[in-house]
């Protein structure tokens, strides 16, 4: 992870304000402007969302938002850390950065109205064996005090009335008799607050008190005084706010504590990054068991090149991180070295340092999960959590360089850890270069945990995680960001686009965290900032959904689209993003949604000069300005609500914004699950030298994307694998595909078994469009979708595919179910009430023996006589599906179709094939759907509604009416039949016929 310094001037918002009105003179006039006032130039578009509230597509993890965080930029130690003392243990050296490279790095002496003496940092005889560094005053003339005094990090923020808690550890000679004071005062020396200790012993003692400022001052400074001659030793001086967050003595900042609680993040991940590997010390999380005045600091020489103060002090250890994650209800997931660095070096699997990390990785997770009577359980316990925290997550590296010795070391790590907790859910690292992703699969991981760092606006990095092979370990994005990360609102918008597609792939993307949490929660001495990347990751937190549910859009594709369900409230939560220029007016139109409440909420994020891409909340400033945050306030967080008129919503994005919508009703629970064909790309099977290629299209696809298979014969095929079914059932089929002039005619598989029609891909124009193929039952688990081309329509210029999704729909209830196939050939068909007066019907081996059918065969041609099959069923009331196939000898003649009646004989509707057109009755009035070819068979659906006496019809899969009146109306219906009357004759071929909800 590279960390490039930003410099940001104050005064941003006095100066951008001027420039927008210049630049808009400017281009009033004519004048060119380069750089500035993008939205001087914006237009105003259209786009079009068609929402199905009740497809259920992927499964939405409930920790995909979560933080991360390192000791960079002073974000533990310096920020969220609550300690107001820069160097308190001494033990800052040469490995340190910049000016700080010294023991009394942060400290100014302090030679009080005529005092005078020597101040060095000694070791000789050191508090702890860990720490040794500690002060030697030897005072030789009082004066009013000699001392140290210590200005934090950017200067000590102090409030008047707030108490503070020190903590300090000395001893004296045998040559001081008097006392020591600790107190606040401003750079020029006035008191704001002391506290005295007095009969210093000769040994090394803690003494502990509180302070209360009698004034408020973001620069001020804390100060130790010697107040006799002699000497005087000091070490480990420490100071907290009286109130941290959740009152955790070594906790954290209260105003930091609460801005992250207040995000509802899912997960944090901790304490690196980075530091865990650095190559130039061993990181060991038992360094941070037990007081903090014990626990071993570390020069930060991964990060202090950038930030100068940065330093590890372990005072925010693996426990305090346990503990905040606990009391934010946020899920923990700790990461622990691996044996490798970044950068090259690995150990030797086989070393004694290997096998050392390999037990202390398992005494972490005792440490964190064993009982209060267990070896690292107890000193949990003595910490003061004798309960086990119950971690469910370890991370297992960071960035790694890959080679065979680090391959080697996380195998004996893994294996270690997973033989003895095989409940506990290991993320392994990706690798530096993304390159363990297979590695981490073969060896069983739960997860891998890969970092990206873009380019701004770059969505390619991304395209992997929607055609991940879905039987891989889950995915963490445990890192991401642009390069840039500079807080503007375009950055920030550019980071939602990112989380638009995890939330998509919440099923394989289980986590992810936006970096750095400095540049999240920003802060100086004394305040927090929210910035833009806050609040996005805030509103989408709180905003997220159970499921994805299905949408198409169309018009202006800079609208980045995400829809999907809150399974407790019952919401449809719709996700608008627009990071661009234009001003963008959507139409959201809602179906598989009813009761919807006229008013639906909003919560939004947008520049408060309107396109202004550039706009900041706050941001931490970098350069000489270290520490130092300005709060800009140049975007508008906020809520609102917006207008449903019946089912749909008319909504202006603005430029660079987004909106978060909440609308309230009821979702259908009679829906569809959606599966997007990309997400299977990656475990897909081709004919070899074939490609397949998910295809990113904001306007037009199911989830902006589709799957394109490059096949260029017939019989080649493309296999879509591990296409899981969470519950065994019947399900109807429909498939997605993206119409094309080089598209073939193809045939679904579902494992190794023919389905419905043939699907003909050709259109002359690029069209999507949905494909019925009829029903089929399906065994829980994974099952794989095959098609393979049969051919090609004869003005097609090629055979390929394209697949935008399979959709399935669990049937509810099914009164007829009949393929005729266990009847003996030449018998009636069971089941079924025939009347053979001038005619036969007998199943027959067509159009072969392994999928028989019902012959219907009629010569006779006098008036008043049929020959016919029906069945009774039911009867059944609401939205009903009939299906049949059925194929004509001859165009000849008229042939009933079937005929659907009710209970009471009303004849709901007739589908009839009539001299070489099938036709349909459309409130009592015969309509023509398309002509038909004798010898072919024809897929027939009609899905009928007795609610609202509507229907809608496919032939082979293709709809071809919808919603209209039915021939008469109903209340239910009860009977299907197939026959031919009075003088019409010939042969027809009845097979497949269900009925179901």
């Amino acid at each position: 992870m590279n960390e490039n310094g930003i410099n940001v001037k104050t005064g941003v918002r006095k100066y951008t304000a001027i420039i927008l009105m210049v630049s808009m003179f400017l281009s009033v006039i004519g004048v060119g402007v380069v750089g500035v006032s993008q939205h001087a130039y914006a237009a105003t578009t259209t786009a079009s969302v068609a929402v199905n509230a009740n497809v259920t597509g992927n499964k939405v993890s409930q920790q995909l938002i979560g933080g991360f965080t390192e000791d960079l930029h002073n974000a533990v130690d310096g920020g969220l850390y609550a300690e107001k003392v820069f160097n308190r243990s001494f033990e800052f050296n040469s490995g340190d950065g910049g000016i700080y490279n010294h023991p009394l790095a942060g400290w100014t002496k302090v030679y009080r109205d005529g005092g005078a003496g020597t101040i060095t940092v000694e070791n000789a005889s050191p508090l702890n064996l860990v720490n040794t560094h500690y002060v030697h005053l030897n005072v030789t003339a009082t004066g009013n005090g000699v001392g140290l005094s210590n200005a934090g990090w950017y200067g000590v923020s102090v409030k008047s009335g707030t108490t503070y808690n020190y903590s300090l550890y000395a001893k004296r000679g045998a040559n001081f008799n008097s006392s020591i004071t600790i107190g606040i005062a401003n750079q020029s020396g006035l008191d704001y607050g002391t506290a005295t200790i007095n009969a210093i012993t000769t040994d090394w003692v803690k003494y502990t008190g509180t302070i209360t400022a009698n004034t408020t001052d973001a620069n001020a400074k804390w100060v130790v005084l010697a107040k006799g001659t002699g000497d005087v030793y000091l070490d480990f001086i420490s100071v907290f706010p009286s109130v941290t967050y959740n009152n955790r003595p070594n906790g954290v900042r209260l105003d930091m504590g609460t801005a992250l609680e207040e995000m509802h993040l899912g997960f944090m991940r901790f304490p690196g990054g980075c530091i865990i590997h650095d190559s130039h010390y061993r990181y060991n999380w038992k360094d941070q068991v037990g007081p903090i005045e014990g626990r071993k600091e570390y020069n930060n020489s991964h990060w202090n090149m950038y930030e100068t103060t940065d330093h590890i002090s372990n005072g925010m250890g693996m426990f305090e991180w346990l503990q905040l994650s606990e009391d934010m209800g946020m899920v923990a997931v700790p990461v622990l070295p691996v044996g490798a660095t970044h950068i090259s070096g690995a150990l030797d699997p086989n070393s004694p340092e290997m096998a050392q990390l390999t037990q202390d990785t398992l005494d972490f997770v005792e440490f964190a999960n064993g009982s209060a009577t267990s070896t690292w359980g107890a000193k949990r316990a003595a910490m003061g959590h004798p309960a086990p925290f119950n971690i469910e997550y370890l991370g297992l590296g960071n960035e790694e360089y890959d080679s065979t010795n680090a391959r080697a070391d996380i195998t004996k790590i893994y294996n270690a850890v997973h033989t003895a907790y095989p409940a506990l859910k290991l993320i392994v690292t990706a690798g530096d270069s993304h390159s363990l992703y297979n590695f981490s699969a073969d060896l069983g991981a739960y997860g891998v945990d890969a970092h990206y760092y873009f380019g701004r606006g770059s969505l390619g990095w991304i395209e992997f995680i929607n055609r991940y092979d879905r039987s891989k370990p889950q995915v963490m994005i445990g890192e991401y960001g642009s390069i840039a990360r500079d807080g503007k609102l375009i950055d920030a918008l550019d980071a939602a686009i990112n989380k638009a597609v995890f939330e998509k792939n919440g099923d394989i993307l289980n986590m992810s965290a936006f970096t750095l949490l400095r540049k999240v929660i920003d802060f100086d001495n004394a305040n927090v900032f929210k910035t833009n990347y806050y609040h996005t990751e805030k509103m989408w937190a709180d905003n997220l959904a159970d499921n994805n549910v299905s949408f198409r859009q169309s018009g202006d594709s800079k609208l980045v689209v995400v829809a999907g369900k809150d399974t407790e409230t019952g919401d449809l939560i719709l996700k608008l993003i627009n990071n661009s220029a234009n001003v963008i007016n959507s139409t959201v139109a809602i179906n598989g949604m009813t009761n919807i409440s006229p008013t639906a909420n909003v919560t939004y994020l947008k520049p408060i000069i309107a396109g202004n891409k550039d706009a900041r909340d706050s941001w931490y400033l970098n350069g000489i300005d270290y520490g130092l945050s300005t709060d800009l306030n140049e975007v508008n967080q906020g809520t609102t609500t917006t207008s449903v008129s019946g089912n749909q919503i008319n909504y202006s994005s603005e430029a660079y914004s987004i909106a978060i919508i909440r609308v309230h009703g009821t979702i259908s629970s009679d829906g569809d699950a959606i599966y997007e064909t990309e997400n299977f790309n990656d475990g897909a099977g081709i004919t070899a030298g074939r490609t397949l290629a998910s295809i990113s299209e904001l306007a037009g696809p199911s989830n902006d994307h589709w799957s394109s298979a490059e096949l260029q014969g017939v019989n080649e095929y493309v296999q879509y694998n591990n296409v899981n079914i969470a519950t065994a059932g019947t399900y109807t089929i429909k498939i997605g595909v993206k119409k094309g002039t080089n598209r073939g005619i193809s045939k679904l598989a579902i494992d190794g078994i023919n389905k419905g029609s043939l699907i003909d891909a050709y259109d002359s124009t690029l069209v999507y469009r949905e494909v019925d193929l009829g029903t089929t039952t399906l065994s829980a688990g994974m099952h794989s979708f095959r098609f393979t081309v049969t051919g090609k329509n004869s003005a097609s210029t090629g055979y390929g595919t394209a697949v935008d999704y399979f959709k399935l729909d669990k049937v509810s209830a099914q009164y007829v179910d009949d393929e005729f196939n266990s009847t003996t050939t030449g018998n009636p068909p069971s089941g079924w009430v025939l009347d053979t007066s001038v005619g036969t019907v007998s199943v027959q081996n067509i159009p072969d023996s392994s999928d028989k059918s019902v012959l219907i065969s009629k010569s006779n041609t006098t008036l008043g006589n049929k020959t016919s099959m029906y069945k009774t069923f039911g009867p059944v009331s609401g939205t009903v599906s009939v299906e049949a196939r059925v194929r004509r000898d001859s165009t000849q003649n008229w042939w009933c179709m079937p005929y659907i009646s009710s209970s009471n004989g009303t004849g709901a509707e007739t589908l009839a094939f009539d001299n070489g057109n099938i036709k349909v009755n459309i409130n009592g009035t015969w309509q023509t759907v398309q002509a038909f070819t004798a010898g072919t068979w024809y897929d027939l659906k009609l899905v009928i509604n007795t609610d609202t006496d509507k229907l809608d019809l496919y032939i082979n899969g293709v709809q071809k009416l919808s919603q209209v009146a039915l021939r008469f109306a109903v209340t239910d219906i009860s009977k299907i039949e197939f026959y031919a009357a009075d003088a019409n004759t010939g042969s027809t071929n009845v097979d497949n016929v269900k009925i179901y909800k």
